[in-house]
C-alpha cells in the first residue's frame, strides 16, 4: 500500500492549489478526483478566473475554458461586483 503525507480529495481550483502547495514542500501528495478531467466539471469552474488558472498552473486549454465572459458576482446579502472586462 502506498503511503502519502497529504491526500487532497477533489481537483477543483482549491484542491489543485492545495495539492500544488503540498507538493512544492516536498510532501508526497495524492490528488483524488472522481471526474475524468480535472476542474472541467466543477460548479466553481464555471466562474474561475484566468488568474486562478495561472496560480494553479493549469493551462487554459479548450476542454477546460469553454467561454470567456463578463460576470456579475453576487454575495448572499445581494451586494455584487461587476466584472465588466475580460482579463488576459
Amino acid at each position: 500500500m502506498e503511503k502519502y503525507d497529504v491526500i487532497v480529495v477533489g481537483a477543483g481550483p482549491a484542491g489543485v492549489a492545495a495539492a500544488k502547495a503540498s507538493g512544492k514542500t516536498g510532501a508526497k501528495t495524492l490528488l483524488i478526483e472522481k471526474a475524468p478531467t480535472i476542474m472541467a466539471n466543477k460548479p466553481c469552474g464555471q466562474a474561475t478566473s484566468q488568474e486562478t488558472l495561472k496560480t494553479a498552473e493549469v493551462k487554459p486549454e479548450p476542454d477546460i475554458v469553454l467561454n470567456k465572459a463578463y460576470a456579475i458576482v453576487y454575495a448572499p446579502n445581494m451586494n455584487y461586483v461587476k466584472i465588466d472586462r475580460i482579463g488576459s
